[in-house]
């Protein structure tokens, strides 16, 4: 069984003080599209060149968004014109977290695959798998299955149910061919002893 699933992975993370720039008059949806469009990047608009429609994006320099002093480079207009660095609202904590959280449904997930052990079934793999999660996450977190794994937990009883309406629909139309209710009995349990 593996994960792609890391929470080790280091990053920043971006403290505004909220007070301080709302009295020097900067709104804070400046600060938020000046801290993701220089440190990351941002759509700008579409273009279109020899029949093709290309994306813009705003992004700085690898060389300018670097390090956390590179945040007294980036400026923002206050309510009086007045240019100030982003430094002067903007605190970078250093933390890990995890690279990507994916979703499944509307709950953020982690996706794990695996195979079962030799000699076993995936039936044995899949209610395993769901002893686990509950022995070791509790009843707090669920689990859900994608693929093949989902189809044969949500089956259950199908296959049983699916033969049973076969023999079912099976004995009467040989009901209605032989126009006998005890024949078809014979036929069908006969067929099974033919070899």
């Amino acid at each position: 069984m593996f994960s792609t699933f890391n929470v080790n992975v280091p990053s920043y993370r971006a403290n505004i003080d909220q007070q301080k720039a709302l009295s020097y008059g900067v709104e804070l949806g400046n600060i938020n599209s000046a801290l993701s469009n220089t440190f990351g990047n941002g759509f700008v608009n579409y273009f279109s060149y020899q029949n093709r429609n290309f994306q813009v994006y705003l992004q700085n320099e690898d060389e300018f968004r670097k390090t956390p002093e590179d945040l007294s480079s980036v400026f923002v207009r206050a309510g009086n014109g007045e240019r100030i660095p982003l430094s002067e609202f903007v605190e970078l904590e250093r933390q890990t977290g995890a690279s990507v959280v994916s979703r499944f449904g509307v709950y953020a997930g982690a996706q794990f695959q695996g195979n079962p052990a030799e000699g076993y079934s995936s039936a044995q793999a899949i209610e395993a798998m769901e002893e686990v999660v509950q022995e070791t996450l509790g009843s707090n977190w669920g689990m859900g299955w994608t693929g093949t794994a989902y189809q044969e937990a949500n089956m259950g009883s199908a296959a049983t149910l699916a033969i049973v309406f076969g023999l079912l629909m099976v004995f009467l139309i040989l009901a209605a061919q032989y126009e006998s209710w005890s024949l078809p009995l014979a036929v069908l349990t006969a067929t099974p002893l033919r070899s």
